[in-house]
């Protein structure tokens, strides 16, 4: 769960760039269920995001957005490709976003 602030930087046309930044909370759970290593570790941290891209306006309320989101998660867990055992470790997560925004 995070708050997010974006905004839009206007311009005269019906392109509109935007940055944004959120922060917030992330919650991992891992079940390992493997031979004779069975058990769970979950938790709670602290997460934070970074976001950019640009908008182009379809009518008055609706646009499509283009943008680039990155995402760091403090210490959440893992499990480790060789082991079976959870582990704490910052997580840092990049992705391509697009989709539609309307205006209520």
């Amino acid at each position: 769960m995070q708050l997010n602030v974006i905004k839009d930087i206007k311009t005269n046309s019906k392109f509109t760039p935007y940055i944004g930044g959120g922060l917030g909370i992330a919650f991992s759970q891992y079940n390992v269920m493997n031979g004779v290593h069975k058990g769970s570790a979950s938790g709670t941290t602290f997460a934070g995001q970074g976001k950019a891209g640009i908008s182009y306006q379809l009518s008055k309320d609706t646009s499509f957005y283009l943008g680039y989101r990155i995402v760091w998660i403090n210490g959440g867990n893992t499990i480790d490709v060789w082991s079976d055992n959870p582990k704490t470790q910052d997580h840092l997560q990049q992705s391509v976003e697009a989709g539609i925004r309307i205006r209520l």
